[in-house]
């Protein structure tokens, strides 16, 4: 039987510790939540032109995730996109994309390129909830595939 002070040094010492895994957890969300506040205000762009000769070039940052436990899942998806705009409000250009997941002893790559069209609704009266703004449809073809490790890779036509 432990006697009383013995009691409270075990609890001292258990609340420090609890203590400094709930530190080190919030501080780990912190730096998480600065990347990724980086990444957003990098992502935005000022006003955009849609005007017949400009260039739209851009992409995503997607299917981000970490996991922070022993033998987690790492994944990532990164889409760069590059077009001219052939006429006011539409744009006809090419994209690429390269995903990465691993996970414990095995890992998945995926990879595509293709052609891209993107088509600004125009709305004269502004009736937009942000008045410089502009909804649009995206469509694009290419070449997609996935490679795991391990396994014979796979390349398919791909369209969205």
């Amino acid at each position: 039987m432990l006697s009383f002070r013995s009691q409270i040094i075990i609890a001292i010492v258990d609340f420090i510790s609890h203590l400094s895994k709930t530190l080190k957890k919030f501080f780990m969300k912190r730096k998480l939540l600065l990347i990724l506040s980086g990444i957003f205000l990098l992502s935005v762009s000022g006003y955009s032109q849609i005007q017949k000769g400009s260039v739209l070039a851009g992409g995503d940052i997607a299917n981000f995730n970490i996991g922070l436990k022993s033998g987690s899942a790492f994944q990532m998806t990164i889409d760069p996109k590059f077009a001219f705009f052939i006429q006011d409000n539409l744009a006809i250009g090419a994209y690429i994309n390269f995903g990465l997941t691993t996970v414990a002893h095995s890992t998945a790559t995926s990879y595509g390129v293709g052609g891209l069209a993107r088509y600004y609704f125009n709305d004269k009266k502004n009736m937009t909830p942000l008045r410089h703004s502009r909804f649009f449809v995206e469509g694009n073809v290419g070449i997609n595939g996935e490679n795991v490790s391990g396994e014979a890779a796979l390349t398919a036509l791909g369209w969205g």
